[in-house]
């Protein structure tokens, strides 16, 4: 029998999609041991110390880090550090991929890590950004995974959409604006078609951009509606519980839009809720939407992201008006099965984690890796707290992008 340790923190839990994503890493590890006879221990960080543990830390063969924050690093420190257990961690990467780890250096957890480690992506890109950062960085693709996907009839979004939505944070890292510009065309070909906005603004700007601007971004796109003459046509709700939303949209026709740009839009649990209620999606080619383009290609339908270094990271508007139109209008029964999104899959690609011989090696960055580090380091000591990046144009932020599937536009 395995001794498996699972390590979870709720400071997490103050982003929404965290409240999802512990608990069903939590579920899926829990699910695994039951089905192979490992013994599970689940240890809540922020109620306990290590050495209240001291005895099933010893003995654990496997150490699943499901988050990462301050009091997660304070483990890791003691476990390897002053308790001397090299057992080895899997570290679920969230959205340090596309950082290089800066945080985990910060922390002075980085120098840590061995080569026996392994790094959980949930998309490509955060195993290729990994790639980018890291000669001897061991990673593995684990998708999270829905019991409900499966089970919707594929009669249910037969019907043509006149609704399309949006559920997430009003953060302008999201590209909400384009999504506005978008309607100005749909509404000229398709006047009955609303836009429904859920969620409330983050004031976070980019902050790896260091670019947090004072006003408010829901104030721009409120602007911006107002400009294009859209006010009848696009509904800002706020923030409403997932399970009104669901109340409100399973069984009905419409569209999910998320033309995000997120630098670390890695998987997209709104993008799954959406799913599951039986809707088709309209998604930036970018980050952990590549998952459901890839795999759900009946039902989903992608707008490329581009990359310049005068304009940045952006979308076009008439990419984005067209594949909403090709949304809208399908009325065909459609394929919405994948086991890349099953609860099964997820727990046999758990045994894919096997044990694999320790050569001891460090963690060790590429020139590009130790690049970026040294970049951060540089806004840290002018007190700049997550500023990691020049701005959208600078090459190390591009070529980041390029592993997330941004396309470089002359």
């Amino acid at each position: 029998m395995k001794n498996v340790i699972l390590l979870y923190s709720e400071e997490n839990f103050v982003w929404t999609s965290m409240q999802e994503i512990i608990p069903h890493i939590k579920d899926i590890w829990t699910s695994y041991c039951e089905q192979n006879n490992h013994q599970l221990k689940v240890i809540n960080v922020d109620q306990c110390r290590p050495s209240d543990y001291l005895k099933d830390l010893m003995t654990s063969e496997l150490i699943v880090i499901s988050c990462f924050n301050a009091s997660i690093a304070g483990w890791m420190k003691i476990i390897r550090q002053e308790l001397l257990i090299n057992t080895r961690w899997a570290f679920y990467l969230h959205n340090q991929a596309t950082i290089g780890l800066w945080p985990l250096y910060e922390l002075e957890v980085a120098q840590l890590f061995k080569d026996k480690d392994v790094f959980i992506g949930t998309c490509e890109g955060d195993l290729k950004s990994m790639d980018l950062c890291f000669k001897n960085a061991r990673t593995k693709l684990l998708p999270f995974s829905s019991k409900n996907i499966n089970s919707l009839p594929q009669e249910l979004s037969m019907k043509k959409a006149q609704d399309i939505i949006f559920i997430g944070r009003l953060s302008r890292q999201k590209n909400l604006e384009s999504l506005i510009e978008s309607m100005s065309e749909l509404i000229l070909i398709n006047p009955t078609v609303k836009l429904h906005f859920y969620g409330k603004e983050d004031f976070l700007g980019w902050p790896n951009m260091g670019l947090k601007k004072e006003e408010s971004y829901l104030k721009e796109l409120t602007e911006l509606v107002s400009k294009k003459n859209l006010e009848n046509d696009i509904i800002f709700h706020g923030f409403v519980p997932r399970e009104v939303i669901k109340e409100t949209w399973r069984g009905n026709a419409f569209v999910f839009c998320s033309p995000s740009l997120h630098s670390d839009e890695n998987f997209g649990m709104a993008a799954l809720m959406a799913l599951e209620m039986g809707g088709r999606a309209v998604l930036s080619d970018w980050g952990g939407h590549q998952n459901y383009l890839a795999h759900l290609k009946d039902v989903c339908f992608g707008v490329t992201v581009y990359v310049n270094e005068s304009r940045g990271l952006h979308t076009k508007v008439s990419d984005l008006s067209r594949a909403l139109l090709r949304a809208l209008k399908q009325d065909e029964i459609l394929e919405r099965r994948s086991n890349f999104f099953s609860h099964d899959e997820a727990v046999s690609n758990l045994a894919r984690l096997e044990d694999e011989k320790n050569t001891g090696y460090d963690l060790k960055l590429t020139d590009f890796g130790s690049k970026l580090i040294a970049q951060r380091r540089k806004y840290k000591n002018k007190g700049q707290v997550q500023k990691v990046f020049t701005s959208e144009s600078d090459p190390v932020a591009i070529e980041l992008f390029y592993c997330y599937g941004a396309i470089e536009e002359k």
